[in-house]
């Protein structure tokens, strides 16, 4: 609930605070993908090979890559076919170079 209020927050600014260039704010269909954010107390363990958001702790989840940082969100969304898949956004400490 409080990601989809920041979203719809920010939709709302970027329409009445720009220059009208981005549009007004469009309402999906509830059939389209499901997908919900858990934006705090979310934990991966690499060990374990577990994911762990609130109220669903030791999720068995395939991890493709290990990571240094702190998780930010984990976005849990389903497919059509009914497969859930996990979205992790990382705070890292290191800076890109270009």
């Amino acid at each position: 609930m409080q990601s989809a209020l920041r979203n719809l927050d920010t939709a709302y600014k970027n329409f009445f605070l720009d220059t009208h260039a981005v549009g007004f704010p469009k309402f999906k269909s509830r059939k389209s993908k499901q997908s919900f954010q858990c934006p705090q107390h979310c934990r991966v363990d690499f060990k374990k090979g577990t994911l762990s958001i609130p109220k669903a702790k030791g999720i068995p989840a395939v991890l493709h890559r290990k990571f240094k940082g702190m998780v930010k969100t984990v976005t849990i969304s389903m497919t059509p076919s009914g497969r859930y898949f996990a979205s992790v956004l990382v705070d890292t400490a290191s800076s890109w170079r270009i």
